[in-house]
């Protein structure tokens, strides 16, 4: 069951690069900004559904204390990672509208 904690870090990473890459790169290559931050939000969705699904097997084993040890941190790092990725996702936007 640790997979899904894994999963959800790479997805989380992956939402969190694309938007940046994009903005790195918008003057280099012509890179597509709606497509990347489409893919960007739905890893950023699919991350936050996997912490989801791991609380849910918490419950499901009765592991109560893994659960309240986590579940605060689990809270806030998924509501960051939301906000930084659509802080993200709407600077590429707006930066590659203004360059092409």
């Amino acid at each position: 069951m640790g997979w899904y904690n894994v999963g959800s870090l790479f997805l989380g990473l992956v939402a969190l690069i694309l938007p940046s890459a994009g903005i790195l790169l918008s003057k280099r290559t012509k890179l597509n900004s709606g497509v990347l931050s489409a893919v960007s939000m739905a890893a950023c969705a699919i991350a936050i559904y996997l912490q989801m699904v791991y609380h849910q097997h918490l419950i499901n084993i009765d592991d109560m204390s893994a659960l309240l040890d986590t579940h605060q941190a689990v809270t806030m790092i998924a509501g960051g990672l939301l906000a930084v990725t659509l802080v993200l996702n709407s600077v590429n936007l707006m930066f590659n509208r203004k360059t092409k």
